[in-house]
């Protein structure tokens, strides 16, 4: 009997804030090719809310800034997410492709 666990359920639970991004990179022993397209997917989706805040503290450009961060992670993160669930390997729209380069060790 194997250990592995279902690239498809790492590929979700790394959508489920850091905690499950950790624990999905803790789970994905075998590297498995879909689970760390999604790895990388949801990273690159935490990294534009955790930035986002920071952002809008920026007098006139980060008021409109900031606030559109956080509408494209939301976004980006529903589309990351529902592409995991249905076991697609999709990027997310504009940014997804870097974050697939940005993010190649994971």
């Amino acid at each position: 009997m194997s250990n592995q666990t279902d690239p498809k359920v790492i590929a979700i639970i790394s959508y489920i804030t850091i905690v499950g991004w950790v624990a999905g990179m803790l789970m994905n022993k075998e590297k498995s090719a879909f689970a760390s397209f999604h790895l990388r997917q949801s990273l690159g989706t935490l990294l534009m809310w955790t930035v986002a805040p920071m952002v809008a503290w920026v007098p006139v450009a980060g008021w409109v800034a900031g606030p559109t961060l956080m509408i494209g992670g939301f976004v980006f993160w529903v589309i990351g997410i529902i592409a995991a669930i249905q076991g697609k390997q999709q990027e997310v729209p504009i940014v997804g492709k870097y974050f697939q380069e940005w993010f190649a060790g994971v």
